[in-house]
């Protein structure tokens, strides 16, 4: 089935370092006062611009600064009051407004770190929009990294934060509370996108002078739910407006990145790149991020030649700012260490994650939640490798660190109990990861309710796990209940709904009820074609998935003419890691159709690609190594087809755990080329070694197989 848990978490660095920037001549001003919430000055207090000077407010709080002559009209400029958060001025970010015409004039809203009055209706309100800003999926460990960074900063308890957010959510649903832009925020915040752009496009349509900012949690909200045109167009709008905000131009990219827009979208990420640089220098460590931010959308297209290199330039900007010790460094780490895991590269990925989780232990203690993210990211790693002990190991730990944090009911304990649900059943244990996930199910009920959008990850993994157990009907009924949910929360016509029409559809085509299963593949991909583009990279799987539908039941001309517009789409992007997958789906249908001179060059490019993205000897060469070779026994080349059993043999004896049956095959496989070529001996000799692997695999734990 195609729903899948993502073990590795990537992380983009939030910190900021002020460098000095005095040999710069100094051609403006920001001036102003700071006041407490209840309107006191604050007297004598050091406030800041972020690459710029400081000063220290008057006793009756007013302050004036000089700004480089970078800084021009229209551009971002945030200020910090040492020993305070600033709530208000907070255009995407606290303290942060940008440049007018002439010399800026500021009115500072501040309160003390701890201070009750953050936990306000307005200003947990401010706190939703600034998550808003951030144009990338939700998930649990997306929405638990925010804020447990946003309790820190404010100075509070996360559970304290948690809780009166979850207080304020209540409150705004209430029409006679809230006004229809707060109802709006409180139901994206709870992941009632549908409900949320409804209330927040209404506020838009009554109040359409209402400042561009307002905006944004429109688009974020149209963006979770697929519908990425719309979030385009509303973030042109407040580009017109911020054209050279790195906020605008960072969000907007990202919607044009799920849009497939891929070059559109890294010209905006360089422009804003060259705006911080151009701001703050290049040894800053917001150009760290922008770095850092650019590396990974390579990464996300596979173009990891140059992805790796932006990552670590990233890493070294921090390193020279921070030191090693710094937590921002465990980020940089993590991130690079999820490059090599792209690249297959396990034992160097592996390194890196041990390396942050280091630093990570050092620089907050053993029992940091952060601590938790690094043992999942080595816990994932460890289960790439087959060290399913060691990930077990990653994956309680990280268990243990949430439930003392968050505590036993919240929804990251939820998403570690899928985690180990996804062990158990790399180990063959579907008894086991059914009552884990069965018990991630019902935390997240008591959490969200019953129809909330964040149960389709521990329900789709409790449908994968019933598949597997051979439990049709109730993988089926599962399916049906995230179907309810989608249309309740999203709607049918996103890539979630689109999803679940497909999981659906492999399960009608297992019973062979043969129509159904054609109507909602076909239905899945046409909303597909119409949220995300007749040329958007994510329609291959859902082409390849109707094409081996078609294949089953022996319509190849059908299935061969799906695979090879999935083909033509992933030869646009040649650097994509699905670029081989497509190649090898061609081959293998043609392999089926006896085609083995048409089979034989996509099978080889194929094994060219893979071996250049994870090395010579890496275990994902083993199916497309075995695949060619049988390609060539059938048109009588033996000598190649015994080098390529040869070369899966070798890779299959270094996997710790190496399937055993998988490898009595091959080595009989290799006997056969072997005998074909009149060396009767030595295949007798591989025949025997077979029988004794044979033997071995049978007293083999199923957990290896």
């Amino acid at each position: 089935m195609p729903f899948t848990l993502r073990c590795v978490t990537e992380y983009a660095g939030a910190l900021t370092l002020v460098l000095p920037l005095a040999a710069f001549p100094q051609t403006r001003s920001v001036s102003g006062v700071v006041t407490t919430l209840n309107g006191a000055p604050v007297a004598h207090a050091e406030i800041r611009v972020e690459g710029a000077n400081s000063t220290s407010t008057t006793g009756a709080g007013e302050f004036s600064l000089s700004l480089p002559q970078q800084y021009q009209t229209g551009f971002p400029l945030t200020l910090f009051v040492k020993g305070y958060v600033v709530v208000d001025p907070c255009s995407w970010g606290r303290g942060r407004t940008h440049l007018s015409e002439s010399d800026t004039k500021v009115s500072l809203k501040v309160a003390a770190r701890g201070d009750a009055n953050l936990l306000a209706g307005n200003q947990l309100a401010r706190l939703v929009e600034l998550k808003t800003t951030q144009f990338a999926p939700e998930t649990r460990e997306v929405a638990a990294g925010f804020l447990t960074r946003q309790a820190s900063e404010l100075g509070l308890p996360i559970g304290q934060l948690t809780s009166a957010l979850n207080d304020w959510s209540k409150s705004a649903e209430d029409p006679f509370q809230s006004d229809l832009y707060v109802r709006g925020l409180s139901a994206v915040n709870d992941g009632r996108y549908q409900d949320g752009s409804h209330s927040l496009s209404d506020a838009l349509d009554s109040h359409p002078n209402d400042s561009a900012d307002r905006r944004v949690p429109l688009a974020w909200s149209e963006y979770q739910q697929g519908r990425y045109g719309s979030a385009e167009a509303l973030l042109r709008k407040v580009l017109a407006s911020f054209e050279n905000d790195p906020v605008v131009l960072e969000g907007l990219a990202n919607v044009l990145s799920a849009e497939a827009k891929y070059s559109e979208a890294e010209a905006l990420l360089k422009h804003a790149l060259d705006i911080d640089e151009g701001i703050f220098g290049p040894e800053h460590s917001v150009v760290a991020t922008d770095l850092n931010n650019l590396g990974m959308f390579y990464g996300d297209q596979g173009r990891y030649a140059e992805e790796e290199p932006l990552i670590k330039q990233s890493l070294s900007i921090n390193l020279r700012a921070f030191g090693k010790k710094d937590p921002i460094i465990a980020v940089g780490l993590g991130n690079l260490g999820t490059v090599y895991f792209r690249l297959g590269r396990l034992s160097d990925a592996e390194k890196l994650f041990r390396q942050a989780l280091a630093v990570d232990q050092e620089a907050m203690g053993g029992d940091h939640p952060d601590l938790a993210r690094d043992m999942i990211n080595l816990g994932g790693v460890l289960l790439s490798q087959g060290k399913l002990s060691e990930a077990e190991a990653a994956y309680k730990k990280a268990l243990t660190l949430d439930q003392q944090y968050f505590g036993r009911d919240d929804p990251i304990v939820a998403g570690d109990l899928s985690l180990l649900a996804s062990l158990r059943s790399a180990q063959g244990d579907f008894a086991g990861a059914e009552q884990l996930l069965m018990d991630s199910l019902s935390t997240d009920e008591k959490a969200y309710g019953k129809n909330h959008p964040e149960l389709l990850s521990p329900l789709g993994s409790l449908a994968q796990v019933y598949y597997k157990e051979g439990k049709p009907t109730e993988a089926k009924n599962v399916y049906e209940r995230c179907l309810t949910i989608v249309l309740r929360s999203k709607g049918l016509d996103t890539p979630e709904g689109a999803d679940i029409l497909e999981n659906l559809a492999q399960l009608y085509s297992k019973d062979m009820k043969w129509g159904i299963a054609e109507a909602f593949y076909r239905q899945a991909l046409d909303i597909e074609r119409q949220t995300l583009g007749p040329d958007h990279p994510s329609l291959v799987d859902s082409l390849t998935q109707l094409s081996m539908f078609y294949a089953e039941q022996e319509r190849f001309e059908d299935a061969q003419s799906l695979l090879e517009q999935a083909l033509a789409m992933d030869e646009q992007y040649p650097s994509r890691p699905h670029l081989a997958q497509s190649l090898h789906n061609l081959a293998e249908l043609n392999y089926r159709q006896r085609k083995y001179k048409e089979a034989e060059p996509l099978f080889r490019r194929a094994l060219d690609i893979r071996a250049k993205a994870f090395g010579p000897n890496h275990p994902e060469l083993v199916e497309d190594l075995n695949n060619l070779a049988a390609t060539c026994v059938h048109q009588n080349k033996y000598s190649d087809a015994e080098q390529l059993f040869r070369r899966t043999l070798s890779i299959l004896k270094g996997v710790p755990d190496t399937d055993l049956e998988l490898m009595a095959t091959v080595t009989g496989n290799l006997a056969f080329t072997i005998r074909k070529q009149g060396r009767e001996t030595e295949a007798a000799g591989y025949d025997a070694e077979a029988d004794k692997i044979r033997a071995a695999a049978k007293k083999q734990p199923a957990t290896a197989k």
